[in-house]
């Protein structure tokens, strides 16, 4: 059997699984999922230990292998998107003092506060109880034996990359969101000496997707970290990876300025760049996106909401999810029932009107998709408005995640974004393949394709990403909608 000689492996290790992929020189690409290993609480914060990390990627290698891939023989490049926020602590050994505290891990609030009073935000931009710096001041306030210890401060994702490769380096992709970079791009020093942390914790600073260095064939460590060094050429290099929402951006298609990306997947994100210098509202949250900054809202319960909603009508696990969504289509837009739905500790709340359960299952359908679409046009509404001085207008509209997949959630944004912009192009993904709905996992693939070369970048996602128009709904279901949006969203009455 011939060998499919892959040139590019990506990795998106998320809170629940690792998801790989590879892609050779002809465009042919390979996908697995492994379920996630190491979830673990330290101090009651959630974290990760890292070292079934290895036996996690060599799975994925183990079943691309046996479907006919080789990792051999070709140059190649790999690249990570991890969980934003994760926190690396090493001691002089390489060895980890405590496991990877995760963006779930929100106990620095006190730190927060403090970081705030000196100031640090004016160099940093705005903090938040996930993000590294915080978290970093609150873990040696829990154990007054790390300061001593500590060597090396770093994400998990730039702790891969130096395992696989021997050089230390700090991604900027995840840095910048985690309170490490100033404006300029650099380690943020002074923010980190007056935070009263060591500034010298902290690797050199590599630009996203340049080389971090070439996979070595033997480390420190000989167990499984070696093992899976091993099983690359001598001609593998590592890209210094993305944060997961910049690796969800680029895999969703985000390839100009004049775009919106609305993924509707367990978070609803909505996503745009913004070009340095340019004015901003400050309604949302800025991360590196390659020479721009990534713009970013979320709505914490998304697809998490409806699967909350399908696990009381169906049962976890059971649901058939075409099916449902071909009940959702059949409604009438005029049966849906109206939802109240607000989140507090990180818990979602769903009240619904008397005798919701009694409805026909597809008013209940489709009902939870019109709350959930009504939030997310919330959100798209204001990010449309965020960038006050921009060279060109908001034009295109790309929807991509789970929900997207619905014909009538579909209609619903559809509907919603021509209201607020009525020449608006609403497009979805044309992918049918595994790949269409892994963004994270598809973002890092292409971060490595690109290997810091940023000008080549739309062209590439123009490429990768094919897009179709988003489905329009017969004009009786479209007029009802709209009518039904605006009673809902008062600003519809006022396009953009």
């Amino acid at each position: 059997m011939d060998h499919i000689r892959a040139t590019l492996l990506a990795g998106d290790m998320s809170t629940t699984a690792m998801s790989v992929a590879a892609r050779d020189a002809e465009g042919r690409e390979v996908f697995a999922t492994i379920p996630i290993r190491g979830t673990v609480t330290w101090h009651g914060a959630p974290g990760f230990d890292l070292d079934p990390t290895p036996a996690l990627l060599l799975e994925a290698l183990d079943e691309f292998e046996s479907q006919g891939w080789s990792f051999r023989g070709e140059e190649g490049t790999i690249s990570f998107s991890i969980r934003q926020h994760d926190m690396v602590l090493l001691d002089r050994d390489g060895k980890m003092l405590i496991p990877a505290l995760s963006w779930q891990c929100n106990a620095a609030t006190a730190e927060v506060q403090e970081l705030r009073d000196r100031g640090v935000e004016s160099s940093v931009g705005t903090i938040e109880e996930r993000f590294v710096l915080p978290k970093l001041l609150w873990a040696l306030r829990q154990d007054n034996t790390l300061r001593s210890r500590l060597a090396n401060v770093m994400t998990s994702g730039d702790f891969i990359a130096w395992q696989l490769t021997g050089t230390m380096r700090l991604s900027a992709s995840d840095a910048l969101s985690n309170g490490l970079l100033d404006h300029q791009r650099g380690l943020a020093a002074e923010a980190i000496a007056t935070a009263g942390l060591e500034p010298a914790w902290f690797p050199p600073v590599v630009r996203s997707g340049h080389p971090v260095g070439v996979v070595a064939s033997s480390g420190k460590d000989e167990g499984a970290w070696s093992t899976l060094r091993n099983r690359f050429g001598l001609n593998w290099s590592v890209a210094a990876g993305l944060g997961d929402n910049h690796a969800g951006a680029v895999g969703c298609g985000l390839a100009d300025e004049v775009t919106i990306v609305i993924s509707a997947g367990s978070s609803g994100t909505v996503t745009r760049q913004c070009p340095p210098g340019a004015q901003r509202l400050g309604k949302t949250l800025g991360f590196e996106y390659y020479d721009n900054t990534l713009l970013l809202m979320m709505l914490a319960d998304c697809a998490v909401w409806y699967d909350r909603f399908l696990a009381v009508l169906d049962g976890p696990n059971t649901t058939d999810h075409d099916a449902a969504n071909a009940d959702a289509a059949a409604i009438s837009p005029e049966t849906i029932l109206p939802i109240t739905h607000e989140t507090r500790d990180g818990q979602g709340g769903e009240i619904y009107p008397e005798g919701f359960a009694s409805q026909p299952r597809g008013v209940q359908i489709a009902s939870t998709q019109y709350a959930i679409a009504v939030e997310l046009l919330q959100l798209i509404h204001t990010m449309a408005h965020e960038v006050k001085n921009a060279a060109a207008p908001v034009r295109c509209f790309l929807l991509t995640g789970g929900l997207s997949r619905s014909p009538f959630f579909q209609g619903v944004l559809r509907t919603g974004i021509e209201r607020m912009q009525p020449d608006a192009i609403v497009e979805v993904s044309a992918r049918t393949d595994r790949l269409a709905f892994q963004s994270a996992t598809y973002g890092a693939l292409i971060n490595a394709h690109v290997a810091g070369r940023y000008a080549a970048l739309p062209d590439v996602i123009r490429a990768w990403c094919p897009r179709r128009n988003c489905s329009q709904p017969d004009p009786s279901v479209h007029h009802a909608l709209s009518a039904r949006l605006e009673q809902d969203l008062p600003f519809l009455a006022r396009p953009l």
